[in-house]
């Protein structure tokens, strides 16, 4: 709260100078989170020059010892240290200068400060060998147990949460009787917790090696007594420069590291189209290292001014769809891979110029600052856009006296979940994007507010904006012009909203894919979700065997290696099953169903490779009718109710 406070003042009168410029139909501009190109360097010189002063006071020290101690001119000491107190004054107003001139920066200067000391300590390392090959054994001794020790504290997991409850003790925070707790719990375990810091035992090791080398120096008359408490002040400082960027405290202020993103580009052979193109999504997969692919190949085109509705069972990945859409790089952990753009504006662009955003992500839980609700609507923008702000949230709120009442709000956050469900609704046609991104608006929204966010997505869509909401209020699913399925990461189909739904009301379900041999394992998904019961295994295999065959039998007939896109659909009936398979293949003739049913006479139980075999020896009955150049191949499965015992050659043999 203190942070965001100490900015908001800036932030005010920033927007106060371009409140004469707006008017009350410019659209609030974003810019991306950046760090000036100068910024790294100006840090560098102020941490060096920091050093400096460090070091002179170290080497004051020689004087000390040299002067005061060994030639005991003590009217000398008073004088030294009036003299040291220049460095001192120098260090504090450095620190200020380099706070003040990267203020705003806090994060990124101390990162910067840190590996700019480190980088320091290293040449000091060198600088003492080039003195003696042996005065720089004991910096490199330390820098190397920095770095050593972390990574055996990590080996052998000696990592410490913030609090080790007991069982009892996360029944109370559960329950709602402790927010500290919960946030205790909520925080990572310490890195290093059980062990000393990294500096600790390296400085140590540092110094004993320092003292013994340079001991052993000085009998040799190589070095002079007088310089040993400057040396050791030198390298006390450099290991604890080197030790800066793997403490415990650095190691948990780290930001999340971005995700991994790989463009890949349209195909070539793509038409440009002569109007706006709105959204197209192209071989968008979000994977992660341990569990695979979380989103595969996931293929959308949405024309502009649509809504369309984002459907699917939980984990899905209708959330994680729509995140990787708007921001990919905070898939911390992820490797994103794909293209995603808007009337052919890139959506993973990130600049700092200030621009349009093309589209806005509004997640399930709204993104509140604890500052004032204003703040929170306008973007800190002040008056610029006072009038207009509190006419967007009165128009989702229906009510004057509830606008003023929100916008009163000192602390946005203690709204409650409909009035800061609002605020973001607001803002968000604030920014007049082309493209809204909705994670189930619905949740902590009253059915006011939904009726009205209704009406709104109305009107944005006769001006020309898109959406794409992953919901499952019927109210909002009825504004649906199409519909995407999604199941277990993979889209499952895409067609006209009244037809989906027409569809799903009857029973059946459907799978969208390409005609090859890779996207066996996902129609094996999507068949298999079909059987959930205890005992349905056998069901499973079998659905899944008369899957593959048709699947193999489109990809065979496929010409010249070229893909297409083909479906599947499915119902269940009363002990048996229904799955058709429509594509763009050559009606199979009489003779060779005849021939085929020939062949699995004469093999009897001994599996054949052609794929018309194995599914007439899987099926109740096969059936095939075309239409508008399509085929569509439509086989019975026999099924059994696994509450029952199984019937005889339920579970075949695959």
């Amino acid at each position: 709260m203190s942070r965001i406070a100490q900015q908001t003042d800036k932030m005010k009168a920033d927007a106060s100078e371009k409140a004469s410029a707006a008017t009350n139909f410019e659209p609030l501009r974003v810019a991306d989170r950046a760090l000036p190109r100068w910024a790294a360097s100006l840090s560098f010189i102020f941490t060096a020059t920091s050093a400096a002063c460090w070091l002179s006071i170290a080497i004051l020290a020689i004087f000390f010892q040299d002067i005061v101690a060994e030639q005991r001119k003590l009217h000398a000491a008073l004088a030294l240290a009036l003299l040291g107190t220049a460095p001192l004054l120098g260090l504090v107003i450095l620190d200020f200068a380099h706070g003040r001139a990267l203020s705003g920066y806090q994060y990124t200067r101390q990162r910067n400060e840190a590996r700019a000391r480190a980088l320091i300590g290293l040449l000091i390392g060198v600088t003492l060998t080039a003195v003696h090959p042996l005065l720089g054994l004991g910096v490199f001794a330390g820098i190397g147990l920095n770095h050593a020790l972390p990574a055996a504290a990590r080996a052998l997991r000696l990592a410490e949460p913030p609090w080790d409850f007991t069982s009892e003790e996360a029944a109370s925070v559960l329950s709602g009787r402790d927010d500290t707790g919960l946030s205790l719990a909520r925080k990572a375990p310490r890195p290093f917790g059980l062990m000393a810091a990294p500096g600790a035992l390296s400085t140590g090791v540092a110094l004993l090696v320092t003292l013994a080398i340079g001991s052993w120096l000085m009998a040799q008359q190589i070095v002079a007594t007088a310089a040993m408490p400057g040396l050791l002040l030198i390298v006390i400082w450099a290991v604890l420069a080197s030790a800066k960027p793997v403490w415990p405290e650095a190691e948990a202020e780290k930001l999340p590291e971005p995700a991994q993103i790989e463009r890949i580009p349209l195909p070539e052979t793509e038409e440009q189209a002569s109007g706006p193109a709105g959204l197209r999504v192209h071989r968008l997969t979000v994977s992660e290292a341990a569990q695979g692919a979380l989103l595969r190949d996931i293929e959308i085109t949405l024309p502009p001014g649509s809504v369309t509705g984002l459907i699917g069972s939980s984990a899905a990945g209708k959330s994680l769809l729509l995140k990787a859409l708007a921001a990919p790089q905070d898939l911390s952990g992820l490797s994103v891979a794909g293209h995603a753009s808007y009337n052919e504006e890139d959506l993973w662009e990130r600049s700092r110029i200030e621009v349009q955003p093309p589209c806005v992500h509004l997640p399930a839980a709204p993104l509140i600052l604890p500052v004032s609700a204003q703040d929170n609507l306008t973007c800190f923008s002040g008056e610029a856009l006072g009038l207009r702000a509190r006419k967007a949230l009165e128009q989702l709120v229906y009510s004057a006296d509830a606008a003023d009442r929100i916008l009163a709000a000192q602390d946005a956050s203690r709204l409650s979940a409909s009035e800061q469900k609002a605020l973001a609704f607001a803002r968000a046609f604030l920014l007049n994007p082309g493209l809204y991104l909705m994670d189930r608006p619905e949740d902590g929204a009253s059915e006011r507010l939904l009726a009205a966010l209704a009406e709104r997505i109305r009107t944005e869509r006769r001006a020309g904006r898109s959406f794409l909401v992953a919901t499952e209020n019927r109210g909002l699913l009825e504004l649906c012009d199409s519909m995407i399925v999604l199941e277990g990461g993979r889209l499952m189909d895409v067609g006209p909203a009244q037809e989906i739904r027409s569809r799903m009301a009857e029973g059946w379900s459907r799978f969208v894919t390409e005609n090859t041999l890779d996207a066996e394992d996902a129609l094996h998904l999507w068949l298999r979700s079909h059987f959930r019961r205890r005992g349905d295994e056998g069901n499973r295999r079998k659905a899944c065997v008369v899957g593959s065959e048709l699947l193999a039998l489109s990809a065979s007939e496929a010409k010249g290696g070229t893909r297409e896109r083909i479906r599947f659909d499915f119902k269940h009936f009363k002990g048996f099953c229904q799955l058709e398979m429509s594509d763009t293949g050559a009606a199979i003739s009489n003779a060779q169903i005849e021939n085929a049913r020939s062949r699995l006479q004469e093999s009897g139980e001994v599996l054949n490779r052609d794929p018309l075999v194995e599914i007439l020896r899987h099926s109740l009955s096969f059936d095939q009718r075309i239409s508008s150049d399509r085929r569509t191949i439509s086989v019975q499965i026999e099924t059994y109710d696994p509450r029952m015992a199984p019937p005889v050659g339920a579970a075949t043999r695959v």
